[in-house]
């Protein structure tokens, strides 16, 4: 078969690639590449035809017997990784949710899973008793598929891995090692064991309450294996010495191997150093291995045996005793198999334990039946049970078999056939059927399958151990499997488990939590809830047990491999040849010889590697440096991968005039602009006799008279912003001057390309019959034209945001067909100069017309090239000028003398006298040009001469097909043309200047046409020459730097952190750029350095590959920081541990705090992703930039808005503060203010007061000492009854309200709590799953009782209202508004509600619940959360709280009553705790913002440097506000708790707790005011410890620091536990 194929495959390659070649040359003038893809689609195919039929195979070998048939096979990690999908996955831990389900679907007690991938396999899975002792009876036919075991040697060979006569020697002397004396031993350890936990940790105390009863059950499981396996006793204290040659104890080791099996199975070995968490078990493993080596040597060495039972040591002496060397085991057997007995009785007897305890819970009678034995049996021997009596327990025997039998451990029992055979199955009818069963078919013992067949077991889905009291169907049940191959460990299992449950029930009865949430429940709610599974070591174990031996098929399978990797060999043959060939066909010309293309995705991810990738960074970076290093003013670009491909760059004045004149020879790749063909064929994508009547149209356009309009404009946009924006301010500061130039330019392409107006306030009337403004239209259009240019068309509907650039593609094509239509009717034509008016004049007024598509065309390119090039351009301008004050006084004095002697403002008709204003802008242009390369293509075979310094000539051979790339950086930087090319000199272009060493126009024919205009084609590489047409770019830069210049001097903004940079390294920082808009669509097209001169028609396919993380990761200029797969804004990103290149860890930025920074060496670091949305984030912990962001957010909040779309969510009550931005954001913010009012405050201290008194008296009754398990029980409580009154004006009280009120289903407090704590599982879940589970039922009550009239559709169709329904807060605002006497209510919803009343913005219902409900969450669980951590905090710190005592006492000894709000300010001390808790542990890690268009921040490091991060549109910046808290630059010891830091001066602009700026936490002195008057209260009543608790009696400081502010990421720092006792003082 193998040779057929690959005979096929020559052939193909031999006759078929010259017959195609024969054809298509002639029409194409190029040979196809077609070798490599002509033999891979035929393998794919012939490897899909041979799966069909294999599939169809198997079926009919297994007698079409009923199943499941699927696409992927059960054993693959992504079929367990995914729920179930009808014909793809079988879905996770399916085995054990069905049950019987799937055999009752099959219609016989077995069924088959068929799948195709990875390779056509069958698994026969059988329920049928008869059959299942058949395969367990006869082991030769059906054998253990060992080799799914081999991972599972990790400490050597093994009982498990082993079959055979290997088999039968290991089993042979481990069976006398499960002797009754160990069994002895497992039950007076057991007894033990339970003894020293009712003694020492529970202390005797009448009740004990676990969350999980896994954490009594895994520990007890642990220390009997201990002893019994290994011979070494461990304690419920931890033992803290490490003995010598060791770094872990023996119960760490033992702990950490039998708890991370599961991580020891996944990651393989080369991997087990990556991350922190691999590493300690990698460390475990080696010191377990070595602490049973020992204990092997020392067994061995010692003079006299000493007699012991446990399994390690009978082990050692059945080995010793055999007869034969080779009988016995090694030390690697030996510890291998005592590990497999440690892996299977840990986690086993632990779960079976767990599930035990909740069935006798759940099922009361039952436990009384057993606890009436038990004390029976216990009363009549008259002392503590031992082994010998065991048998006397019948009842706990059957209680344990009925849970296993309901509960099985492991789900599947795995087999394979090892010859063809058939087994014979029944139905419920008593029929019977032969399976065939073909060699190598895999066969699964379906435990929960057979244990609940009902033709066994009666009722078999209830709790009912009596059934194992007299005769059962015992081949029914298989927890420990059958035959040779049974468990040889049950009875030690069984032991274990019995002796532990009658310990327990004997002095303890077992009870459900009572838990709130689950009052309503049924028995059968709560009965799966306590009993829902997961699959774990052992049910993992099982699924891996399904990846069955499958023999059959696998010569084909290998036979297709075999034909890829041929195919990948002649591939990779052919790729070396054409790589030597490009590199000899331009005469091995110096430059660059790599193997992947710069375009491709991979290179701009990787750093530079030699020979492999020339990294990350632009020829703006670099300069004339290649050009210096090559020796000549040309260099070459020559790459492998993906295809070879030549590109020659240039920086000879000479050359690039020669490549520029001779059009014919060096054409544009107009190909490769096709999709820009948005709204229309345009002056870019053409050539020819097409280009030339584009531009015979065009160019009247580019008129006097426009460019006047774009003068006049330009400065009546300048004096609006002086007056209504900066409203004439001496000083106006921004954090990137991009805030100010992308709108100018905007609105400047608004009037004088479209010849609409936009103002700087929003235009928020939407016309009729559209979707949009036009402002918002155009805006969009302008700054996301990246992503319409990358994502193909069928893609543009995925995400909210594509769905939003559509639509403002779609709005403003509607909007220029609209314009030309009025134009094109009216009856008096209006004399317009706007470059779509001159377009359509110039269209119907000469012999050339443009259709409306070609006219939206081209006026949409004139917009996309002017928009970004003339604000950033402006930006570097400004920067220079600021970076060199004498060249802008110099420059100001030109512009002041002009200005006074005209007496008014200029005209264009005086531009020509601001002649330093055009040589700035030209040395700006030289220094920064926009475009960093234009593309060329060679149409022939030729050759170009270029020089060197010592002005040498060279040819170099250009085939036809090259890039040519007129490298502008390397040109402007030449220093053979410009004298000090990195210094800022306009006077330079005063006098001569070398014009063919200057192209940021480009050159010859085709240089820009709006040269003069503003609508700089430089990105597009537009060229349209018409020395009379280049004035709109000058002409409004020129506008804008005069108007400004003459109002404001330019300097740099002082930062504290970059005081001791030098001149060139604030020249660096301010001059940083990065790849935008111009320079990306440039990239692409030319020095992007495109590996190859597309084929025509395949430039939208290449554009469409290219992701968003290629953007990203050259985008932000290579700034440090973290590059991984996941996006952290991905789901799958925050919920899965911190694995190293693919994803962080949830709640990393508090954990690594200031870390990664110190790391970075920046107050900032980036993260770039590579799958999920936004794929570049800027973390920011430096306060300048943070502060200036901020300051920027207020003045220009449009430059830096809240991301909102992540808010959406948030809107469940209605639209609201949070989920806003802009003017909606301003209504909502003067609507709340005023609630926020004194008189609120002084409501919330008041109510804080009586809160915490009642708790004193009647929840506390005073006593002398209160202890919680976790102070989140107490401080949750607290702030939910002070937002209820102080929020709602609804009084709650420590009594529950039980009276549930008419037209209701809930109380309005269990309303409350529901909503506000689980607020998390509302953003989660879909609305469709919020009848799922009880719990959901529940959340989504809670939501449906506390709103108006939430989520109407979702209700009615789920027909949850059979008519109208009465809300909380639906009354409380009826109630309000109709009450004819208005109470004075100071809380925040009446306060809403008169605000937006008595103004003139008011709310609907809508938003005034929305609002509301906002306040209920930022308030409730942040206050909980940080008066945790606080008192956490004090506990720990008892000198700290000493002195917040000393201070409370005195402050109310002086005052002598109870304090009111007006005293808050008087604790002082208080306010320092509250800061420093917020500061140590803030409720938000992240404050996030989103930048609206390409900008960049500056940031520092210790040293004081400066650098530049480019920011571009889109790029999410996050505040990181554990980073800033913990930066050592502005907190001294960060790490330690020093509240009088916050008594002094202390830097504020590092403190955002609150966030900054206008969006700055509105409920702030809400917060402060409920927090201090909680601590104040608390603290002058009692002193708050550590809870003691004996397991943690040995813990260092650190450890016990770490243990109690360990946290949790939640909607806000959430704390995992604190236990703290408060002793009355």
């Amino acid at each position: 078969m193998v040779l057929s194929l690959l005979r096929s495959a020559l052939i193909a390659r031999r006759y078929i690639r010259p017959t195609l070649d024969f054809f298509l040359i002639p029409c194409f003038g190029v040979p196809i590449m077609f070798s490599a893809w002509l033999l891979i689609f035929p393998a794919i195919a012939l490897f899909i035809v041979q799966r069909i039929l294999e599939f169809r195979k198997t079926i009919k070998d297994v007698g079409s017997l009923p199943g499941i048939r699927v696409l992927i096979s059960p054993a693959t990690i992504i079929s367990n990784l995914m729920p179930r999908i009808p014909y793809i996955t079988t879905g996770q831990n399916s085995a054990f949710k069905k049950k019987y389900g799937l055999f009752v679907e099959s219609g016989w007690d077995a069924f088959t899973v068929i799948s195709a991938l990875p390779r056509t396999s069958a698994i026969v899975v059988l329920a049928d008793p008869n059959a299942i002792k058949e395969v367990t009876t006869h082991r030769g036919l059906f054998p253990k598929p060992i080799d799914q075991y081999i991972g599972l040697m990790f400490f050597g060979r093994n009982i498990i891995a082993s079959e055979g006569d290997e088999w039968k020697r290991y089993r042979k002397i481990a069976a006398p090692a499960f002797s009754e004396k160990n069994n002895t031993l497992v039950w007076d350890e057991s007894v033990r064991v339970m003894n020293d936990m009712f003694d020492n940790v529970w202390k005797g105390a009448p009740e004990v309450t676990v969350e999980h009863a896994v954490e009594i059950t895994l520990p007890i499981a642990l220390f009997i294996i201990g002893i019994a396996g290994f011979g070494r006793r461990i304690s419920w204290i931890d033992e803290l010495t490490v003995p010598a040659g060791h770094r872990m104890t023996f119960k760490d080791a033992l702990h950490v191997v039998s708890s991370e099996v599961i991580m020891k199975l996944a990651v393989p070995n080369w991997a087990s150093g990556l991350t922190k968490r691999t590493r300690k078990i990698r460390l475990a493993y080696d010191e377990l291995d070595q602490y049973m080596t020992e204990m092997v040597q020392a067994r061995r060495s010692a003079e006299k045996k000493e007699d012991r039972y446990d399994l390690f040591n009978g082990l050692m002496d059945a080995a010793d005793e055999e007869g034969e060397e080779r009988s016995k085991l090694s030390d690697r057997e030996l510890n291998g198999n005592i590990f497999i007995f440690l892996l299977a009785g840990h986690e086993t007897t632990a779960h079976t334990l767990c599930f035990c305890f909740a069935l006798l819970a759940l099922y009361p009678d039952e436990q009384e039946r057993l606890y009436q034995q038990i004390s029976s049996i216990m009363k009549e021997l008259g002392r503590m049970p031992t082994y010998e009596d065991m048998s006397l327990f019948t009842y706990s025997m059957a209680v344990f078999y009925e849970t296993l039998r309901l509960v099985p451990p492991v789900p599947g029992i795995p087999k394979v056939s090892a010859e063809d055979t058939s087994l014979v199955v029944s139905n419920p009818e008593g029929q019977k059927r032969t399976i065939p069963i073909p060699k190598g078919t895999g066969i699964v013992i379906h435990t929960p399958g057979l244990h609940y067949n009902p033709r066994y077991w009666e009722d078999p889905h209830s709790f009912k151990p009596s059934r194992f009291l007299g005769d059962w169907p015992r081949d029914a049940f298989v927890p420990f499997s059958q035959g040779a191959r049974a468990c040889i460990g049950r009875r030690f299992f069984e032991t274990e488990g019995i002796a532990i449950m009658t310990m327990l029930i004997s002095q303890y009865s077992i009870e459900i939590t009572d838990e709130p949430q689950f009052a309503d429940e049924t028995f059968e709610e709560r009965k799966a809830r306590v009993l829902a599974s997961k699959p774990g070591v052992t049910t993992t174990l099982s699924a891996a047990s399904m990846q069955q031996h499958y023999h059959r098929g696998r010569l084909e399978l290998t036979s297709a491999w075999l034909l890829v990797f041929s195919v990948v060999a002649l591939y990779v043959v052919q790729r070396i040849l054409e790589f030597r060939k490009a590199i000899k066909n331009v005469d091995n010309f110096p430059g660059d010889r790599r193997l992947l293309s710069p375009a491709t995705i991979l290179a701009n991810l990787l750093p530079k590697i030699p020979r492999i990738t020339g990294g990350r960074g632009g020829q703006l970076v670099h300069k004339h440096r290649h050009f210096a290093e090559s020796g000549w003013d040309a260099f070459t670009i020559i790459s492998a991968w993906p295809r070879p491909a030549v590109f020659v760059q240039l920086a000879d004045p000479v050359t690039i005039k020669e490549v520029t004149t001779h059009r014919a020879r060096f054409p544009k790749p107009v190909h490769q602009y096709k999709v820009l063909m948005f709204f229309g064929r345009n002056i870019v994508a053409s050539e020819g006799d097409e280009w030339k009547r584009y531009r015979k149209i065009a160019a009247p356009a580019f008129s006097e008279k426009n460019n006047k309009l774009v003068w006049d404009e330009t400065v009546r946009i300048m004096n609006d912003m002086f007056d209504n924006i900066w409203k004439g301010a001496p000083e106006v500061t921004v954090d990137h001057a991009i805030e100010i130039t992308l709108p100018i330019a905007l609105f400047v392409i608004g009037v004088a390309g479209f010849g609409r107006r936009i103002s700087w306030m929003d235009d928020l009337i939407i016309p009729e019959g559209h979707k949009m403004t036009f402002k918002d239209a155009l805006h969009i259009v302008s700054s996301d034209v990246g992503l319409k240019l990358i994502f193909p068309d069928w893609a543009m509907g995925l995400t909210k945001r594509t769905r939003k650039v559509r639509i403002a593609f779609e709005e403003l094509d509607q909007y220029m067909n609209e314009m030309v239509h009025a134009r094109r009717i009216a009856e008096k034509k209006e004399e317009r100069y706007d470059l779509f008016s001159s377009l359509i004049d110039a269209t119907e007024e000469g012999e050339a017309k443009l259709s409306d598509r070609e006219l939206n065309g081209n006026i949409f390119i004139f917009l996309l090239a002017g928009h970004e090039t003339t604000a950033h351009t402006l930006c570097f301008c400004f920067a220079l000028l600021a970076l060199y004050p004498d060249e802008q006084e110099r420059l100001y004095q030109q512009v002041s003398s002009i200005m006074k002697e005209l007496g008014r403002m200029p005209t264009y008709d005086e531009m020509s006298l601001f002649t330093y204003s055009m040589a700035v802008f030209y040395e700006t242009l030289r220094m920064v040009p926009p475009v960093t390369g234009i593309p060329k293509v060679s149409a022939e075979d030729t050759s170009l001469v270029v020089s060197n310094t010592e002005g040498e000539k060279r040819t170099i051979p250009i085939p036809k097909g090259t890039n040519v790339v007129i490298h502008t950086p390397g040109l402007h930087y030449n220093p053979r043309y410009w004298e000090d090319p990195h210094s800022f000199k306009p006077s330079r272009f005063l006098g001569d200047w070398p014009r063919d060493a200057f192209v940021p126009f480009s050159q010859g024919a085709r240089a820009c046409i709006g040269r003069r205009q503003g609508l700089v084609l430089l990105c597009l590489c537009v060229s349209v020459a018409d020395v009379a047409c280049t004035r709109f770019f000058e002409t409004e830069g020129i506008a804008i730097m005069t108007m400004l210049i003459s109002q404001y001097r330019i300097e740099l903004k002082d930062e504290p952190e970059f005081a001791a940079e030098t001149f060139d390294e604030r020249k660096t920082r301010l001059l940083a750029s990065k790849s935008g808009l111009t320079t990306t669509g440039l990239q692409k097209c030319t020095n992007f350095q495109v590996p190859q001169q597309f084929h025509a028609g395949s430039v939208l396919s290449e554009l469409s590959r290219i992701l968003e993380v290629r953007k990203a990761a050259r985008s932000i200029d290579n700034f440090p920081g973290d590059r991984r797969l996941l996006s952290p804004m991905t789901i799958l990103g925050a919920l899965l541990p911190n694995i190293p290149r693919i994803n962080g860890s949830p709640g990393g930025p508090l954990t690594h705090k200031y870390r990664f920074f110190a790391k970075s060496g920046w107050d900032a670091y980036s993260i770039v992703s590579a799958w999920g949305r936004n794929s570049a984030f800027i973390q920011l912990a430096d306060p300048a930039t943070i502060k200036a962001k901020s300051q920027e957010v207020t003045t220009y909040r449009a430059r830096f808005p809240k991301p909102v779309d992540e808010y959406a969510i948030l809107m469940v009550f209605g639209r609201n503060i949070i989920a806003s931005e802009g003017e909606e954001w301003k209504r909502y913010r003067k609507i709340a203010a005023p609630a926020f009012s004194e008189k609120n405050n002084k409501l919330v201290w008041d109510e804080t007061v009586l809160i915490m008194n009642d708790m004193f008296d009647n929840i506390w009754k005073n006593a002398p000492e209160v202890t919680v398990d976790h102070v989140i029980e107490i401080t949750l409580p607290i702030a939910l009854f002070v937002i209820g009154v102080a929020g709602f004006g609804r009084r709650i009280s420590w009594e529950d309200d039980l009276a549930i009120p008419e037209g209701h289903k809930m109380t309005f407090k269990d309303a409350l709590h529901t909503v506000s704590s689980n607020i998390g599982v509302k953003l989660i879940y879909p609305a469709w799953a919020m009848g799922l589970t009880k719990r959901l039922r529940n959340v989504r009550l809670a939501f449906e009782e506390l709103d108006v009239c939430y989520m109407r559709v979702l209700f009615d169709f789920m027909s949850l209202t059979a008519g109208p329904k009465q809300r909380y807060l639906n009354e409380m605002v009826r109630a309000r508004r109709v009450a004819e006497k208005k109470e004075e209510r100071h809380d925040l919803f009446s306060s809403l509600i008169d605000a937006a009343e008595e103004g003139v913005e008011t709310l609907s219902d809508r938003e005034l619940n929305g609002n509301i409900f906002i306040f209920l969450l930022a308030g409730h669980e942040t206050t909980a959360h940080t008066l945790s951590f606080c008192f956490a905090l004090l506990a720990l710190y008892p000198d700290e709280q000493e002195r917040l005592y000393q201070q409370i006492s005195s402050v109310l000894k002086e005052l002598g009553r109870m304090p009111t709000y007006d005293d808050m300010s008087l604790f002082t001390y208080s306010l320092a705790v509250f800061n420093e808790t917020l500061r140590m542990i803030p409720p938000v890690i992240g404050i996030p913002k989103v930048s609206a268009e390409d900008t960049s921040l500056v940031v520092s490091n210790s040293n004081g440097d400066k650098r530049t991060i480019p920011i571009p549109k889109g790029t999410i910046i996050s505040i990181h506000t554990p980073g800033l808290h913990y930066n050592p630059r502005y907190w001294e010891d960060p790490h330690s708790f020093k509240p009088s830091r916050f008594l002094g001066d202390w830097p504020r602009d590092a403190f955002v707790p609150f966030s900054q700026g206008a969006r700055a936490c509105i409920g702030r002195r809400f917060f402060e005011t409920e927090g201090i008057a909680i601590m104040t209260m608390l603290v002058s009543q009692y002193r708050i410890e550590i809870k003691d608790e004996p397991q943690f009696a040995q813990e260092t400081f650190e450890e016990r620091k770490t243990r109690v502010l360990a946290h949790k990421p939640g909607l806000t720092t959430t704390p995992v536990r604190v236990p703290l006792t408060f002793r009355k003082r």
